[in-house]
């Protein structure tokens, strides 16, 4: 596989129980789609620094396709339309190299996955071989480049210095 850029998020802030009970099914605060606004927001002040996915993909579970969902509404409001997927590789527990390598060959361009942790803290230490201090916090998205398995950790978008 040649050379590829992508951007992993972490969902927002969500509830700690659904109205079903079930763990897959917690959708975020009001305060953790505020955060996911202002991080979608900051994404787009990078402008030209390889930070406008090409297509967004998404764990299945509603915190993530909620957190997806609001990364596309800012996107489009800024006039960027950009095509949502579903992938079960970024589920809890089941993003690899090998799987972030076919979902990037699948959507070739900036592909933003939106997942969990610890799954994708474990993807950047795998992928760039860089550590996290904090691990990704909720709403954090962080960019990488090169060619997997060796690639480089560009730049990390924290919530904490975007209004928490």
């Amino acid at each position: 596989m040649g050379d590829c850029t992508i951007l992993l998020m972490r969902h927002g802030p969500a509830a700690d129980e659904s109205v079903t009970g079930l763990d897959d099914d917690r959708i975020l605060t009001a305060a953790g789609r505020g955060r996911v606004e202002r991080m979608a927001e900051a994404l787009i002040s990078l402008g030209g620094r390889g930070a406008i996915p090409s297509s967004v993909v998404t764990s299945p579970l509603a915190r993530a396709s909620e957190t997806s969902m609001l990364l596309l509404r800012v996107l489009r409001k800024h006039g960027h339309d950009v095509p949502l997927h579903v992938a079960k590789e970024l589920a809890p527990g089941r993003l690899t190299v090998a799987s972030a390598a076919a979902l990037c060959a699948r959507h070739q361009g900036i592909t933003c996955m939106v997942g969990h942790e610890p799954c994708l803290s474990s993807f950047v230490a795998a992928a760039a071989r860089a550590h996290l201090p904090r691990g990704m916090d909720k709403a954090m998205i962080v960019a990488l480049s090169g060619t997997l398995p060796a690639m480089t950790l560009a730049w990390v978008l924290d919530p904490t210095e975007h209004g928490g």
